[in-house]
């Protein structure tokens, strides 16, 4: 299994999961749906219980199944549930519904990493090579899926700003999309279809 194969599928889609939630947020309580505060920051409680239910059903899968099965599911999950649920949705119920699926797929990524760690740790024979690939500490696996995931974080930020900025689309599309967050739904989407797109390096013989 390749390493930046795997770096790439999974931190791209962290680019824009840390505005999500505050996207989610302002959009519910400015914008068409005019709800509370409260019902606002309702719907980001929801994405964090799903993800911690989620996550263990992620964990369970990941020690049964292959990673690529695990990444994609994750990532074709997230990504129907942006570009489907949170980008067409014009009502509270529609956002609630994005954000419980949006956080059970995207919110289990980090349950994968034990089986990432398993498969790049484990010695494994080339099937038409002679040697051996050599073994890698764990732990230095984890470390680099942290550093990752730590500056998908710190860039995500900056980048969300630049996607909102001047509200595109704002009144000029339905659902979410006019909602001038349209430009950072698009782009969540797409990343969260980059991070599933395990099954092509696998097919193309990378991981």
């Amino acid at each position: 299994m390749s390493f930046p194969a795997i770096e790439l599928d999974g931190h791209i889609p962290v680019l824009a999961t840390t505005a999500t939630g505050t996207a989610i947020e302002e959009t519910n309580h400015q914008d068409n749906l005019g709800v509370s505060t409260m019902l606002s920051a309702l719907a980001v409680l929801l994405v964090n219980i799903a993800a911690t239910v989620g996550s263990v059903v992620m964990g369970w899968m990941t020690d049964r199944l292959p990673v690529t099965t695990c990444l994609v599911l994750s990532g074709v999950g997230a990504s129907v549930a942006v570009l489907l649920l949170w980008g067409l949705t014009s009502t509270l119920a529609g956002v609630y519904a994005f954000c419980v699926a949006y956080g059970l797929f995207a919110g289990c990524y980090t349950s994968i990493w034990p089986g990432i760690m398993r498969e790049i740790a484990s010695p494994t024979r080339g099937l038409e090579e002679e040697h051996t690939q050599a073994y890698v500490d764990p732990s230095l696996v984890f470390g680099w899926l942290c550093a990752g995931r730590g500056i998908g974080k710190l860039a995500s930020g900056p980048l969300s700003n630049l996607l909102i900025r001047g509200r595109p689309w704002l009144g000029e599309a339905m659902g979410g999309y006019g909602s001038g967050y349209g430009s950072l739904i698009v782009y969540t989407g797409v990343s969260a279809v980059v991070g599933g797109s395990a099954f092509v390096w696998r097919r193309l013989g990378v991981l």
